[in-house]
């Protein structure tokens, strides 16, 4: 018997997260009375959007992520 039989295996997408980051970045938008380019900005940066791919280390990775996000 393996040596780790016992343990379950879960499958992780990079992008997991993103879909409901979506749902809250336009939650936040809907709660303003007005919506402009300078406000929607504030939102993005304030929940991190603009490190979307920071830290990615390859085009492959950067490839796959935009991949996984928009299906």
């Amino acid at each position: 018997m393996p040596r780790f039989a016992h343990l379950q295996l879960y499958q992780v997408h990079i992008a997991d997260g993103f879909s409901s980051d979506c749902d809250d970045i336009v939650h936040r938008c809907m709660q303003l009375k007005t919506l402009d380019f300078q406000e929607f900005s504030k939102i993005w940066k304030a929940m991190n959007f603009d490190l979307l791919y920071q830290g990615r280390s390859s085009s492959a990775e950067i490839a796959e992520l935009s991949e996984e996000m928009i299906q």
